[in-house]
């Protein structure tokens, strides 16, 4: 690596954060543009513009803005050459290129819509803003190792481009550098820091973006209107600008291995589908909730349906850090499953600290020495918090309804005697769970399913019960 490289490229990372917020490489005639109707529109009139200079008479160039030669300069120290046999682009030298726009045309703009084949040789550290915009027939494009920075729209409108390697070294992807292009995957090099502003906007045959360790940004609508089917936020990126992801029907999962302390706005806005993966208590996850996207934790120690947010997230935390349940699985937790009758017996058992029972002997022949309920069931049936289905089984498997739940949690605090209220339309007063459910009313406990109901009938899930036991003991 050259001297003036190592200066190039230190300059780049150190500056690369405010080199693409500042949007600070903007083309002549190229505005800096704010959400996805803007880049849109920016990029049709610098199509329209090109076409407009792009008018032959006998096979040569009338606008004067445009150069008719095959060769020339394109840089300090850089120049061109245009093969017209095999349609092949070649730019040579070192250094920068030029910059282009509407109001200074690449000099090969007479080849642009015939042209099929890029090469860019080793010793070229930045290609020129607008320098190969509209290239439709373009398709193959080889790329240096020198390469440090892409400039604005270079590539934008090339719709023949399905794909790309780029280089190692590639610190920074300008605005709209690929917009619009027909490329289907993108690999970024462990090198780049920064992804420009709707850099790759409107590609929607692209489907497939692997980000690389490092980069650090990722600018405004970046991958807006793309087919992306599932992303993967390094641990560097730093910062993420709105509508980076948006519009992105087919995606369907986001993971995010760090956690960035900028997300501006509405980054996933139109991806209807997207499923956010994160660790709890990160900006991510606080974005989920806010933009109520669904979102599954990837702390190995959650549940990973227990989405931050839910009714019972707390409680179901609470129970596990207290042992009182350790899930249906090392990752699941099931809130939505229906409680059975050993489980909340076992879960109460937990609460109060495991004691053994006043007895082990057991009068139900559904509640085997050595289950995981076993000493629970005798505990609670020696407290006389149960009863059992029979004076012969306890029915660990059956599900627990809301009004067996409250009772055994009425119990387990000593029966205190309450007045029965009206509140619950479904609450009989001479039910065996009245004053059981006014009593849980009444401590907060539970407040029905409804201002008028408390669905006493209603299978109790894992979810309700661990929020129960949660209010339960305070």
């Amino acid at each position: 690596m050259n001297k003036s490289r190592k200066i190039l490229l230190k300059k780049v990372v150190s500056l690369s954060l405010s080199l693409v917020l500042c949007l600070c490489l903007l083309p002549t005639g190229v505005q800096a543009i704010d959400g996805e109707a803007e880049a849109v529109a920016q990029l049709e009139q610098l199509l329209n513009d090109f076409k407009a200079a792009f008018s032959f008479n006998g096979g040569s160039v009338s606008n004067e803005a445009a150069n008719a030669i095959v060769s020339g300069t394109c840089g300090p120290n850089a120049t061109w050459s245009y093969n017209t046999t095999t349609d092949t682009l070649t730019i040579s030298g070192s250094g920068v290129m030029d910059d282009y726009g509407s109001e200074s045309y690449p000099p090969w703009l007479s080849y642009m819509y015939s042209c099929k084949r890029l090469i860019i040789s080793s010793g070229i550290t930045y290609i020129g803003n607008c320098s190969f915009l509209g290239c439709d027939q373009l398709y193959s494009v080889s790329l240096p190792s020198t390469l440090v920075l892409i400039g604005e729209y270079a590539f934008a409108g090339d719709i023949s481009l399905t794909s790309i390697s780029l280089p190692v070294n590639l610190a920074i992807i300008g605005l709209g550098a690929f917009q619009n292009t027909g490329l289907t995957s993108v690999m970024m090099p462990s090198s780049l820091t920064a992804i420009g502003q709707g850099a790759f906007l409107n590609c929607t045959s692209l489907s497939s973006v692997a980000l690389n360790k490092g980069l650090t940004l990722i600018m405004p609508i970046a991958f807006d209107h793309t087919a992306i089917r599932s992303i993967e936020i390094p641990e560097s990126v730093d910062g993420i600008g709105a509508g980076a992801f948006a519009e992105c029907t087919a995606l369907k999962t986001a993971t995010f291995l760090g956690n960035p302390s900028i997300m501006d706005g509405n980054i996933f806005g139109g991806s209807n589908s997207v499923t956010i993966h994160c660790k709890s208590g990160t900006n991510p996850a606080e974005y989920a909730r806010e933009y109520n996207i669904p979102v599954i934790y990837t702390d190995s120690d959650l549940f990973t349906d227990v989405p931050e947010g839910a009714l019972y997230y707390d409680a179901v935390y609470w129970a596990k850090e207290n042992g009182i349940t350790t899930g249906t699985s090392p990752t699941m937790f099931s809130p939505n499953a229906p409680c059975s009758r050993a489980q909340i017996v076992t879960f109460l058992w937990r609460v109060k600290g495991e004691p053994e029972p006043r007895s082990y002997a057991n009068p139900f022949r559904d509640v085997p020495t050595g289950i995981y309920y076993y000493k629970a069931v005798l505990w609670a049936y020696h407290e006389g918090i149960t009863t059992g289905t029979s004076a012969t089984t306890f029915g660990p498997n059956q599900s627990c309804t809301r009004g067996q739940c409250v009772v055994f949690l009425w119990r387990t605090a000593g029966s205190p005697n309450v007045a029965v209220g009206t509140k619950f339309k479904d609450v009989k007063s001479d039910a065996f769970y009245a004053k059981a459910v006014y009593w849980a009313y009444n401590n907060g406990i539970t407040t029905g399913t409804s201002s008028t109901a408390f669905s006493p009938n209603m299978s109790c899930s894992r979810g309700q019960i661990v929020t129960f036991l949660y209010r339960y003991a305070g």
